[in-house]
């Protein structure tokens, strides 16, 4: 027989694969723009505020080549231009084009919609299985990465 702690599990891991099933083919198309999920959250690290390549990368825990290929890539679809910094030829500044701001601000309108939906979810839990559910997300981030575990 099943323990609670079991049955919690097992449903963490089918909702952690609904997320990711749900995550591949999320598939972002405004104004004739088709954007990944790779190139929708790194419009989303570089909208909370402007770093390097290497900032980024360490935001998303990929590499800094998959971060510059994510860029190439948004520079061609014409959502992003990158420029030199006349100072150091090493960095660059990414900036949004008009087109970019208005995939991100059509973006973030989607996102809020699902933000009042996830907040209508909870609405229905008492503040004490709300304080739970935070103590268990808590505990959830603090797992170590697959990685740190070799």
């Amino acid at each position: 027989m099943d323990t609670l702690q079991d049955k919690i599990g097992r449903k963490l891991h089918d909702f952690i694969n609904k997320i990711l099933f749900l995550e591949k083919r999320n598939v972002f198309h405004f104004e004739g723009v088709r954007l990944y999920p790779s190139e929708i959250h790194l419009i989303l690290v570089m909208s909370d505020k402007p770093t390097n390549a290497t900032q980024m990368a360490e935001a998303l825990h990929i590499t800094k080549g998959a971060v510059s290929q994510t860029i190439s890539r948004l520079v061609k679809k014409g959502v992003m231009k990158k420029t030199t910094d006349p100072y150091s030829k090493n960095e660059l500044t990414l900036t949004f084009t008009p087109l970019g701001e208005r995939v991100f601000d059509k973006y973030k309108e989607l996102d809020r919609t699902m933000d009042v939906r996830l907040k209508e979810k909870l609405s229905s839990f008492s503040q004490d299985e709300l304080l739970v559910l935070d103590r268990f997300f808590d505990q959830m981030m603090d797992l170590p990465e697959p990685a740190d575990e070799i």
